[in-house]
């Protein structure tokens, strides 16, 4: 089984993709997104993105455009640990963008949050205190995040704690389910 886990940073992916790897007591294998971020010596929309490009030279790079991910290498890592693994789980916020990724997901999960308790959490962060790019992060995601539509999917409420169980309900299931669960 392929799962996904998408939503926006500081959401409760890693964590939620931690959990379920754990409960399922499975063959498991994790893949992180983050870890598909292509160096900035790969990247061709610089011409194409004038604007963007200057704001990336304010912060030397930006994880929150899909043209940053390295989606081939991804997928191709997914189709291998899926032979390899009874699970693979593969989280980001960025998970669902790829049409080819979108079509290996058995399952995937969203966990939604307002843009208050994103803000709340993203400025408490120490590392990332930045208002103007926490928004950067928000827009990114609104424009670039949200393809889940179509998927066999349950989506979180992240304001409030998961229902680990409806999580845990939701993977052991063999029928499609289209739903919200909000706690």
């Amino acid at each position: 089984m392929i799962i996904g886990i998408g939503g926006v940073s500081r959401a409760g992916k890693t964590t939620l993709s931690s959990f379920i790897k754990k409960k399922l007591r499975k063959k498991t294998y994790e893949i992180h997104l983050d870890h598909y971020i292509k160096e900035s010596s790969h990247w061709d929309f610089f011409a194409k993105f004038p604007a963007f490009y200057l704001s990336m030279l304010y912060r030397k790079f930006d994880m929150e455009h899909p043209e940053t991910i390295d989606f081939t290498r991804l997928y191709n890592d997914i189709l291998l640990h899926s032979q390899q693994n009874e699970i693979v789980i593969a989280e980001g916020f960025l998970i669902t963008y790829d049409h080819r990724i979108r079509g290996l997901l058995d399952k995937y999960i969203h966990i939604k949050l307002t843009k208050d308790e994103f803000m709340k959490r993203r400025m408490n962060d120490f590392k990332r205190n930045n208002e103007w790019y926490a928004n950067h992060v928000w827009n990114s995601f609104m424009k670039y995040g949200n393809y889940y539509q179509g998927l066999n999917h349950l989506v979180l409420d992240g304001n409030q704690q998961v229902d680990k169980e409806a999580v845990l309900r939701f993977l052991s299931s063999s029928e499609s389910i289209k739903a919200d669960v909000m706690t």
